[in-house]
């Protein structure tokens, strides 16, 4: 009779599917890779010129800031980026404009003031060509300009 007892209590439960988990983390997994932005292709490597020996720390606060920059390729071709998104040189007469549009359909996804874009140039860039970049920053809505420089240790 004991053994009967014992018996019947260790019997085995059913098992646990697996794969409908599985599934939804490869899901998550393809979303997040989509969705993910690469900050490389945000900031490209800029040299500021040489003049320049310190910067001012702005402390930060709770803006938002976008970031034009304007730089040379391996090839040597000048290009114009409004955060991670390139602005089509091939007319630089159209540049200010794609600049400007660029800049406010950043600004416009946040409403908070004051609307700050910071210019990063590299020192092999002549001024005739950064000035296309200054003047996009002026057609748009930004509030404030700030020139980003290295800080010499």
């Amino acid at each position: 009779m004991r053994q009967r007892l014992l018996q019947g209590r260790f019997e085995p439960v059913g098992s646990f599917d697996m794969t409908p988990i599985i599934d939804v983390v490869f899901l998550l997994i393809i979303f997040f890779l989509l969705v993910y932005r690469f900050i490389g292709g945000e900031n490209p490597d800029v040299s500021v010129p040489d003049s320049i020996r310190s910067a001012v720390q702005v402390p930060l606060q709770q803006e938002v800031i976008t970031t034009v920059t304007v730089g040379r390729d391996k090839d040597g071709q000048v290009f114009f980026k409004v955060g991670s998104a390139s602005v089509d040189a091939s007319a630089l007469t159209k540049v200010p404009s794609g600049i400007a549009e660029l800049i406010n359909q950043e600004i416009s996804q946040d409403s908070s003031s004051p609307k700050i874009v910071r210019l990063r140039c590299d020192k092999k860039v002549p001024f005739g060509l950064a000035k296309y970049a200054l003047k996009g920053i002026v057609q748009s809505a930004a509030t404030d300009i700030q020139w980003s420089v290295l800080k010499e240790e």
